[in-house]
């Protein structure tokens, strides 16, 4: 008997391609503040649900009716 390590599902190309463009985004924002889906989005010119999805897929998950952790977001995108 083997004992396997659960894998986690791999990241999509199409998330990969646009994590540049959250990293520009995130990068002109105070690091101690707070960002939203939709500012990410109107940042970056993707959907604010696809921008969830996204770091949804990276295992970040925002707090509802603040968003995400500018610092936190940086840090786990590098």
């Amino acid at each position: 008997m083997t004992d396997s390590v659960p894998t986690a599902p791999p990241v999509p190309a199409a998330t990969i391609n646009r994590l540049p463009l959250y990293q520009r985004a995130l990068a002109a924002l105070d690091p101690r503040g707070t960002v939203s889906s939709a500012e990410l989005a109107e940042a970056t010119g993707v959907n604010p649900a696809q921008v969830r999805k996204d770091l949804s897929v990276l295992g970040l998950h925002g707090t509802r009716g603040v968003g995400y952790e500018v610092d936190y977001l940086v840090y786990q995108i590098r």
